[in-house]
């Protein structure tokens, strides 16, 4: 049996070589003798090793828990505890920071959110406010389409999850994958969007701000805590196209 051991690289050389037969007997002691060490250069650690196996196609991931309680876990951290694979996902409505669902994603139990900058797709979407509840919808259109300007995020598995409920997916918005650029390159990242729109929306007032939209507009967004109860099917009826049986 072969494995890796990705150590932080912030010792001196002769640490580190000690660190690594150390880990190298360990490994012997359950039963792994050819194991190889990969230096991992500062950053986030959790987002290096979810790379690193990727790239090697690891099948088995083993992190200690350093014998944290819950106190020391909720205070210190713990690096099992927050490991995670890390998506990025690009912002362009009430999830951006200042705005009503934003908090939503900084709390969630167990979750990880960081904002990366500022960023503009590097494709055109049409972005409009529709329904009596003024939500910004982003979708594809033919027409009067502009490059969006947004937020991108770096978020865990519990914050992703917790984004595709607050986005109702897939019964509302789909989640898929866009090109941003941001800081003059372009990245991957994760998107809601709404597919199967009615034709109306297309002809609503286009943004390309949302942010800027709020600074100049009375319309305020209304969140689904003051909403009615039948709010859904009202968003559904207004938005998306029936699909025939």
């Amino acid at each position: 049996m072969t494995g890796h051991v990705l150590v932080e690289q912030n010792s001196k050389d002769g640490a580190m070589k000690e660190m690594e037969e150390k880990y190298r007997q360990k490994a012997k002691a359950f039963g792994i003798e050819n194991a190889s060490f990969k230096l991992v250069n500062g950053g986030n650690p959790g987002a290096a090793i979810c790379k690193y196996a990727k790239t090697h196609k690891v099948e088995l991931i083993i992190i200690g828990t350093r014998g944290l309680g819950s106190i020391k876990r909720t205070l210190l951290g713990s690096f099992s505890y927050q490991f995670y694979e890390m998506h990025r996902v690009f912002c362009y409505g009430t999830l951006r920071k200042g705005f009503t669902n934003h908090s939503s994603m900084q709390s969630v139990e167990g979750g990880a959110c960081k904002l990366l900058g500022t960023a503009k797709t590097a494709d055109k979407f049409s972005l409009c406010i529709a329904t009596e509840f003024n939500i910004p919808y982003l979708f594809r259109s033919l027409k009067d389409n502009d490059h969006i300007i947004g937020e991108v995020y770096e978020v865990n598995d519990k914050t992703l999850a917790r984004l595709d409920e607050i986005e109702a997916v897939p019964i509302i918005y789909q989640r898929e994958e866009i090109s941003v650029v941001m800081d003059d390159s372009s990245i991957s990242c994760l998107c809601y969007i709404l597919n199967d729109h009615k034709p109306e929306l297309e002809s609503l007032p286009l943004i390309s701000d949302y942010s800027k939209y709020c600074e100049e507009s009375n319309k305020v967004f209304i969140p689904p805590t003051s909403r009615p109860p039948n709010s859904r099917k009202l968003i559904i009826d207004a938005i998306k196209l029936q699909k025939s049986s």
